[in-house]
């Protein structure tokens, strides 16, 4: 959420690309699928890294993460924050907030919450938070870098349950762990956390792509909503 100085590199330069990439097409309907477009491409070599990191990351390894970024980026503002407390940030200071996939491991209704209300008071007057989730579907297809094929139980999986995936290009065959959250309860948590659904996007692959896409160009594996501050419950 810390802005970042210009030359900033690594993946939190892509991820803040990424977001006002998002942010961009949400004002701008001539260019819109220009800007979604480029804002896949950039993702989509993070994903990966993105799911592994959220459920297999130690104590140890967010030390050395926060380490190499500051060494990376010394202007720049790295922190690790407890699970929801944002009292060290400015309220209303900042324009943009994006969060790359810690919904997908956040459980139950109240903590979501809880976490997105912090969000939210975190926002400028018409600030906005991109939330970039898993979609349900990436739980019950075959992708180009995960498969789901071992765990035919993610089809019998409500909102709250864990779901199971495996990511094929690494060398650790162990499934990463994530909670399911539908599109209806993604809208309900908004709504109680007091904001708004500005836009919904589902990037696809595209068949002129260096990529042998499985089910990507017909299935949105991954969802962004971009919110704003509404008139939701406090």
């Amino acid at each position: 959420m810390a802005q970042q100085a210009e030359g900033q590199s690594g993946q939190e330069g892509v991820l803040g690309t990424v977001a006002q990439l998002v942010t961009a097409a949400d004002g701008d309907t001539l260019y819109r699928d220009v800007y979604l477009r480029r804002a896949a491409e950039l993702l989509s070599p993070l994903v990966t890294e993105a799911h592994y990191e959220s459920a297999m990351t130690s104590r140890g390894q967010l030390d050395r993460m926060l380490a190499q970024a500051r060494a990376l980026d010394p202007g720049g503002d790295y922190r690790q924050i407890p699970d929801g407390e944002f009292g060290g940030l400015e309220p209303t200071g900042f324009d943009l907030a994006l969060c790359a996939f810690p919904f997908d491991n956040i459980p139950t209704l109240e903590r979501k919450v809880r976490v997105l209300r912090g969000l939210a008071g975190l926002l400028a007057g018409d600030g906005r938070i991109v939330n970039l989730v898993s979609s349900p579907e990436i739980y019950l297809n075959e992708w180009a870098s995960f498969t789901t094929r071992a765990y035919p139980e993610n089809a019998r999986a409500r909102s709250g349950d864990t779901v199971r995936i495996v990511i094929t290009d690494i060398p650790d065959p162990r499934p990463v762990e994530d909670i399911l959250w539908t599109d209806e309860a993604y809208r309900d948590t908004y709504t109680r956390a007091g904001l708004d659904v500005m836009a919904t996007y589902r990037p696809l692959g595209r068949d002129d792509e260096p990529v042998r896409w499985v089910n990507e160009t017909r299935v949105a594996p991954w969802t962004i909503h971009v919110l704003g501050r509404g008139r939701g419950p406090a």
